[in-house]
């Protein structure tokens, strides 16, 4: 049987949403309409929340084992076996799965709230989020040929959620993992959403030319009026911000998997090192940040912000050993604002004309293009992982720049070639009778 947890009364989720909106005729066909809509979603399913995290043991256990971590020049006394609390100590042994099958067992997991259920997962009513937006509309009804809206929304998402769908990858970016949230406070981990797109602007619009029979210009010639006449051209407009990026993770022995962000450090790096690497050789690829810190971007890459901007800890032990640091929470976001994919801007346009052959038979024909200018539009993935922390730097390295508590990757802040569709027309002939 599969243990079942009542975790917080299993709560149902909630969400309200409000709004406030003005809106003004203009003339005999425009609307033109502004106002203010907000959400707030709470007790939200929080998927795949594990039941044990180093975060629920005491403050003064942790700092134990690091001291200790410390004292003997890096054993972590988490990873000391023990023997088994859970096991006979002679006869028969339980069957149990995983590690508690075997006599002796990591101290850590004898010491975990739910010890016998080291992986387990569940979903936690745990999440909330909150959306505020500001938006505009004018709008024209039909009227001499032309049906015409335009909507621009200026809004901002934040949010510590993280829904099955999103960890199947049911959009371009997941929401919050599970396993960099801070457990003992959830509002350190209140963030701006993945779906956080500032501003967006959308607009349609559908015109009928006025030629043909009963329009504006009639030829009064029955073959020029099937030829000009009847056509309805089509459009939609869409710009938008990028969406935040998430994976500032990496440095090892955070207890939620997060870096410091150094103050003071820009994110970006300079505009002269903003653009496509494509050398064949890492001599091609190398980058000197501002730091002095050298490194190598990923081939066809597009550089834009810095891992300078973020660090690990070490710690220098009794025999001189610098190590990673354990046991202590970084204060870096999950996301920022401020590091962001690529936004789009794109036209579809449609073309479309029907006539009638026979009384009860009609033709159509239509064109419709996605992507109409055939623009380059990046996709939002970006390389954000911070990868490892540097700990006992080489003199060649420290003559690069690179100095103990620097991230590894050399990626982070990069984005590939990867990009939405080029354009694509499609044909369509339909019959109706």
């Amino acid at each position: 049987m599969n243990p079942v947890f009542d975790y917080d009364g299993m709560k149902n989720g909630k969400v309200l949403t409000w709004n406030f909106f003005l809106e003004r005729k203009i003339g005999r066909d425009w609307l033109a309409q502004v106002g203010y809509a907000g959400a707030r979603g709470y007790h939200l399913q929080i998927g795949r929340w594990s039941v044990n995290s180093d975060q629920d043991l005491p403050d003064s256990l942790l700092q134990q084992w690091r001291n200790q971590y410390i004292a003997s020049n890096g054993t972590n006394p988490a990873n000391q076996l023990v023997p088994n609390p859970f096991q006979p100590a002679s006869g028969p042994t339980r069957l149990f799965n995983g590690v508690f099958r075997n006599p002796t067992v990591p101290l850590r997991n004898t010491v975990l709230p739910f010890a016998l259920h080291p992986n387990s997962l569940l979903g936690a009513p745990l999440g909330f989020y909150t959306y505020n937006a500001l938006m505009a509309q004018i709008q024209k009804n039909f009227s001499n040929g032309l049906l015409f809206t335009m909507h621009y929304t200026w809004s901002r998402t934040i949010e510590n959620w993280f829904s099955e769908a999103q960890g199947n990858n049911y959009a371009e970016n997941a929401g919050t993992a599970p396993g960099t949230t801070d457990r003992r406070n959830l509002s350190n981990s209140y963030s701006i959403s993945p779906n956080d797109i500032p501003h967006r602007v959308v607009a349609t619009w559908v015109w009928t030319p006025p030629f043909g029979k009963g329009a504006r210009f009639d030829f009064k010639n029955g073959f020029a009026n099937a030829i000009l006449g009847g056509w309805n051209v089509g459009g939609v407009f869409i710009a938008q911000s990028g969406q935040p990026q998430q994976g500032f993770t990496g440095p090892a022995g955070s207890v939620t998997g997060r870096g410091d962000r150094i103050s003071g450090v820009p994110i970006e790096v300079p505009k002269e090192l903003q653009r496509w690497y494509t050398g064949a050789t890492a001599a091609e690829r190398t980058v000197t940040l501002p730091s002095g810190r050298q490194i190598v971007v990923c081939r066809y890459c597009f550089l834009k912000y810095s891992s300078d901007a973020f660090a690990g800890r070490t710690v220098t032990t009794p025999n001189g050993s610098v190590l990673p640091d354990i046991y202590w929470w970084g204060t870096a976001d999950i996301r920022y604002g401020d590091i962001r994919g690529n936004g789009r801007w794109n036209v579809n346009m449609s073309l479309q004309k029907e006539f009638g052959i026979w009384e009860q038979v009609r033709f159509q024909i239509s064109a419709e293009a996605s992507n109409l200018f055939n623009n380059t539009q990046f996709r939002p993935q970006m390389n954000a992982g911070l990868g490892n922390t540097f700990t006992n730097v080489t003199p060649a390295q420290f003559n690069q720049g690179i100095r103990p508590g620097m991230v590894q990757n050399d990626s982070f802040g990069t984005w590939s070639m990867a990009t939405f569709d080029p354009r694509q027309i499609e044909l369509r002939l339909r019959i109706r009778f």
